[in-house]
């Protein structure tokens, strides 16, 4: 047998291996924040995240339930499917700002910087020129300075699709929330009392690519059985 179809092969095993790989590492160990290309929408690329709660074993502050999740991206405009989410771009500005739009009996609510208790640099040590950011809503009571939500925030070991931006997919991210030492789901928090995680996000590619890897493959083993019959015909012509 040839040497270079050995080569050939292995070659084509080996691409076959690392998409396998990576398709595995996606199954078994869900990164904290997928990215998902959704196909274009007014001429831009769309993409969605799809945050996993894996603050049980990935986050050295323990468990806990996420109700902020924050991106950097090449992209803008984000958006969110999720009832009783709110998305905005927020730049350095906006973090000392009040967060959404407080009821009218009640006092301005807390900025983004004391609802995480960090400044804008230390959620994005970049310091980048603005951010895509989800929250879930929430209402802030002054008396008690206590934040409660309308629905629980995602707990450990649930994931939560549906936030979508324009523009091209790789983020760091931040996603912070209330402590959950039992992984139960908890409804408030304390501004400024909150657990974090950091990390960058996994770029998902479409599953066509896999395909055209795998018929690649198909086409080798085809042509080196064609070879094989050719060479047994000439033999026996020969013989």
């Amino acid at each position: 047998m040839p040497s270079r179809f050995f080569v050939q092969t292995a070659a084509a095993a080996a691409i076959v291996f690392v998409h396998a790989a990576n398709l595995l590492a996606i199954i078994s160990n869900p990164a904290t924040v997928q990215e998902f290309p959704t196909g274009p929408i007014g001429g831009m690329p769309q993409t969605q995240y799809t945050v996993n709660n894996t603050s049980s074993d990935a986050s050295p502050g323990g468990k806990f339930d996420f109700s902020i999740f924050l991106s950097t991206t090449t992209g803008s405009s984000p958006t969110t499917t999720n009832s009783n989410w709110t998305s905005e771009v927020i730049n350095a500005t906006d973090w000392t700002e009040s967060m959404g739009f407080p009821a009218v009996s009640e006092p301005a609510n807390p900025t983004w910087q004391q609802y995480t208790g960090m400044t804008y640099t230390q959620v994005c040590p970049f310091d980048p020129t603005k951010v895509n950011g989800y929250y879930l809503d929430y209402t802030f009571n002054s008396d008690s300075d206590t934040i409660s939500f309308p629905i629980g925030p995602r707990i450990p070991g649930v994931g939560l699709g549906g936030f979508f931006f324009a523009g091209s997919p790789s983020s760091t991210f931040f996603v912070a929330g209330p402590a959950d030492p039992n992984g139960t789901g908890v409804t408030s928090l304390t501004p400024g009392d909150v657990v974090s995680y950091t990390g960058t996000s996994t770029d998902v590619p479409e599953p066509a690519g896999i395909g055209l890897v795998a018929f690649a493959v198909c086409g080798l083993a085809s042509r080196r059985l064609r070879r094989g019959q050719t060479r047994q015909a000439r033999g026996g012509q020969i013989a």
